[in-house]
């Protein structure tokens, strides 16, 4: 079954950059390539659902055993790690890459922690990849964090444009 692509997302598309859409293609095609389970989440995912405001990076979860997998292939691009990431909100397993100027985070996902800022507690936030959506990302149907996680893991977090995503996202139509 076909599934058609919401006007928004579509629009979303138009929104990025040229090495933005070419790192994006590089990093999937290297995930795709080696069997590497992975998902849109955070800020690039908040833009396909609606949220409008400038990406900085590409954020993607995968597994932390693959990590191996990808440092092989993106090795000359990394920038940090792969290493165990602490900020004031996240504590994670991460590898950061540059390619075409573009910055592209890969989290580990089924360790990580988020900072509950209202109640600055640690959480567990592991990633479920059977709830992913399959949508269209900047010319390519893959995994996306559900709207509902997304939204969810925005609101713990709490920090100010964790808050605006959540308020344009909310504010479409859920695809």
């Amino acid at each position: 079954m076909k599934r058609s692509v919401p006007s928004a997302i579509k629009q979303s598309n138009r929104q990025f950059r040229k090495n933005t859409i070419q790192a994006f293609k590089w990093i999937v095609a290297i995930l795709r390539k080696n069997k590497i389970p992975f998902q849109v989440t955070a800020g690039l995912a908040a833009k396909v659902y609606g949220s409008e405001r400038p990406l900085f990076d590409i954020d993607l979860d995968v597994p932390e055993g693959r990590f191996q997998d990808i440092v092989r292939h993106v090795n000359r691009y990394i920038v940090y790690g792969p290493k165990q990431h602490v900020s004031s909100h996240f504590s994670l397993k991460l590898v950061t890459v540059k390619y075409r100027n573009q910055f592209i985070d890969i989290g580990g996902a089924y360790e990580p922690r988020i900072r509950h800022t209202s109640e600055d507690e640690w959480h567990k936030c592991p990633t479920n990849f059977a709830n992913a959506k399959k949508l269209s990302v900047m010319g390519r149907i893959v995994p996306v964090v559900s709207r509902e996680e997304l939204v969810h893991y925005k609101g713990v977090v709490g920090r100010k444009v964790d808050l605006e995503d959540i308020q344009a996202i909310e504010s479409r139509p859920i695809p």
